[in-house]
């Protein structure tokens, strides 16, 4: 599987960790849209690990995910991936102080 996408889970808590999780175990993933779904910080760190495990990941949508400026921050200081081509964070609860981890990843993946 190449391209995963996994808007309105309405999974909560341990259960979409372990969502996460077992998508780790796949070969390779080049999208992973997880739209509509709410991030608390257990399951951003899930989120880092996976995208970092997928260096060749080219798009992410973390849009509508009811993110508060921490859990943002806690993301996005924490990704590494520089092959990101299309990044969605749109909708969430994030104000101006954000805006330097925006500029970290827009730095970090040149082709965005």
């Amino acid at each position: 599987m190449k391209n995963l996408e996994m808007e309105e889970l309405e999974v909560e808590g341990d259960g979409a960790c372990g969502v996460i999780d077992a998508i780790t175990g796949l070969e390779k993933l080049f999208t992973f849209d997880f739209s509509n779904n709410i991030v608390p910080k257990k399951l951003a760190q899930s989120i880092v690990a996976m995208v970092d495990k997928y260096t060749m990941m080219e798009i992410l949508c973390l849009d509508h995910c009811d993110m508060s400026d921490q859990i943002f921050r806690f993301i996005f200081q924490n990704i590494n991936n520089r092959e990101l081509i299309f990044l969605n964070i749109s909708w969430n609860q994030l104000s101006g102080d954000t805006i330097d981890e925006v500029v970290r990843v827009l730095d970090n993946n040149p082709n965005l």
